[in-house]
């Protein structure tokens, strides 16, 4: 980023514009899933360098399945020579990053639990409460990613609810708006303007620079990332973590 130094002819910068324009600069969102665990280690990455970076973090959950049918891609889990890297690979992250990833059975999670249940859920909670999309959104990827549990259903996204705090009556209100048109309608609107962008898999990232989009695919981008957005990469920002290690089951 370079600053124009000619602003004695241009008249003093006008402070609405100016912070329209860094917003606008700045933004970046996050397309996930919670049945992928890539997108809970670019959730957390991104949730801390918010902290760092002059960004505006946008939370976009979507439906993977829908991604994944609609472009013709195939999960890793299907191809014998990409899921034995990316189970190592996601080990290694886990302790890279301190996220408390820990399954037990990678499979049964991506290939039969599914999560349309849940992503509905965090829809709702997106239409309805935004400020507990995060909280929510890491609630429920410990309790997929690292308790085992399935979270494609109501039992264990009132657990999660209960986990950040939020009122039984919120938190049952959410679960019966998941059946809702207008929260099913908003999952897919998600998901389709990333099938627009050209998503192909979880998590895709936009970054909107001075007025463009540069879209990226999976967390190890990163380093690009930080490139596009003018900013530096510090590393895993541990003192940023709202993560605990010691959630694994």
């Amino acid at each position: 980023f370079v600053r124009s130094q000619n602003t004695t002819e241009q008249g003093p910068p006008n402070p609405t514009t100016m912070a329209a324009t860094s917003v606008a600069k700045k933004t970046v969102e996050l397309f996930y899933d919670v049945v992928s665990p890539h997108s809970w280690f670019a959730f957390e990455i991104l949730s801390r360098y918010q902290n760092v970076w002059d960004i505006k973090l946008k939370l976009r959950p979507f439906f993977l399945g829908a991604i994944m049918n609609e472009t013709g891609n195939r999960s890793s889990a299907l191809v014998p020579s990409k899921k034995k890297y990316m189970l190592i690979d996601l080990l290694r992250m886990r302790e890279f990053y301190k996220v408390p990833y820990n399954p037990q059975n990678h499979d049964d999670v991506v290939l039969k639990k599914g999560s349309l249940v849940a992503q509905r859920f965090l829809a709702a909670i997106d239409r309805t409460c935004p400020q507990n999309l995060e909280p929510m959104s890491r609630a429920l990827w410990i309790r997929c990613w690292a308790k085992n549990e399935n979270v494609d259903n109501v039992e264990t996204m009132l657990c999660a609810a209960k986990d950040i705090g939020m009122a039984d009556s919120m938190a049952e209100h959410l679960c019966m708006r998941v059946k809702e048109k207008e929260i099913k309608q908003h999952l897919r609107s998600y998901t389709d303007e990333a099938l627009k962008l050209g998503s192909f898999g979880a998590p895709t990232i936009v970054c909107h620079v001075g007025g463009e989009k540069h879209i990226f695919s999976g967390i190890h981008t990163i380093l690009s990332i930080a490139h596009v957005l003018g900013e530096e990469w510090k590393g895993p920002l541990l003192e940023y973590s709202e993560c605990n290690m010691d959630e694994v089951d």
